[in-house]
């Protein structure tokens, strides 16, 4: 992980020594006036001319292995926890990065896929449970961080995606800006993008998406009380601009652990970090080494008002379908021919079906990683024929 703070004389005073270690009792911190729902938080003072919160804005994970008592388990604990009520929708399948065979919803939104043992080629069972925004908002903030630890030390999940957001209701980090920095080559931390501006006449709205949606780090820009009316919320509910930081699979799942290490009084901050840390606005002025690069006057700015910048790297799951089928075919088929023609066919068939039917005995967070992303990686090309 790159930790990189940027503390100011008012983040000084509130978080001096940001050190690892257990929950301090502040499970209820102070929540702002404006409506942004129990879950956000407030990451500078009031006298600041900034006027920023952060939250986290949807989280989902998987489960594995996931049999009938642990799915009746993951429901009741969900609905005691948030105060929710799921319907479950038994054979009814649907797709969600991958085929599932059951699912259930619930009344604020929360959404489980599963697949019991033996459905769909689950040996052990696998689960999905999603959590937007919209089932997290009524949830104090220490009670989001307490229902993901649970999740992670009860259920055994494993992040995919978790999103951060921080709202800026002062309208400092503008469409203006930010394209402006993007035509001139002014960024670091992205190599591709894309802008929609105007939802509509009316309501004005903008989008900068910087990064791809298929990589596990994206940062989302927009006009938060435009993308509110066109969902039919109120106009103004939340009249902010929002930096919506994406992160997906180990990136996400890195992030959430080291999230849930630090002390509460520190979890704002860390979310915010998240955000700030994800992207960089710059004056390369010709020079390779980012050491010498000038940050915009505007970037640094938000960046001293959160305080806190962080940008996590993990060790990528690099072999993908196509490539570890190659090496099996170059490494290993050679080597299994040679056996059969010692062994016989009849004997070599038995020995290979017990070492493979083994095998998932074996099997570690690496393997189940590879074998998410290999599913998403078999699902399209099913779907590209």
């Amino acid at each position: 992980m790159v930790c990189e703070k940027q503390l100011d004389s008012q983040h000084n005073r509130n978080c001096t020594n940001p050190a690892f270690g257990g929950d301090s009792s502040h499970d209820n911190a102070k929540t702002p006036s404006s409506k942004t729902g129990l879950n956000s938080q407030p990451i500078v003072e009031e006298s600041s001319s900034w006027n920023l919160t952060v939250k986290v804005d949807w989280f989902q994970g998987t489960m594995q292995p996931f049999p009938t008592t642990r799915l009746e388990a993951l429901i009741r604990f969900v609905e005691k926890f948030t105060k929710d009520k799921f319907v479950v929708h038994a054979g009814k399948g649907q797709f969600k990065g991958k085929a599932w065979a059951n699912h259930a919803v619930s009344a604020k939104g929360v959404r489980i896929w599963y697949n019991l043992v033996g459905e769909n080629g689950d040996k052990l069972g696998h689960g999905l449970i999603s959590f937007p925004g919209s089932a997290l908002a009524n949830l104090p903030a220490g009670k989001v961080r307490k229902l993901v630890r649970c999740l992670k030390t009860k259920f055994g999940m494993k992040v995919t995606r978790v999103d951060t957001a921080i709202d800026d209701y002062s309208k400092r980090i503008t469409y203006d800006l930010v394209s402006a920095a993007i035509e001139a080559g002014h960024y670091s931390g992205f190599q591709t993008g894309k802008s929609l501006k105007n939802f509509g006449d009316e309501l004005g709205g903008w989008t900068i998406c910087l990064g791809s949606p298929k990589s596990d780090r994206m940062l989302v820009i927009y006009d938060k009380n435009a993308e509110s009316a066109i969902k039919g919320a109120k106009q103004g509910e939340i009249n902010a601009n929002r930096l919506e930081l994406r992160l997906r699979d180990e990136l996400a799942d890195r992030a959430v652990e080291d999230w849930l290490e630090i002390r509460e009084q520190f979890s704002a901050q860390y979310l915010a970090g998240l955000v700030v840390g994800a992207v960089d606005f710059v004056e390369k002025n010709g020079q390779k080494n980012s050491n010498r690069w000038k940050r915009l006057d505007w970037w640094q700015q938000f960046k001293d008002a959160v305080g806190f910048a962080i940008r996590h790297s993990v060790q990528r799951v690099t072999p993908n379908l196509k490539k570890a089928k190659r090496w099996i075919n170059h490494q290993v088929a050679c080597m299994l021919a040679a056996i059969k023609e010692v062994v016989g066919e009849s004997d070599f068939a038995k020995w290979l079906s017990k070492e493979i039917e083994n095998a998932p005995k074996r099997f570690n967070q690496s393997h189940h990683a590879r074998i998410i992303q290999w599913m998403y990686e078999h699902e399209e090309s099913l779907a590209s024929g």
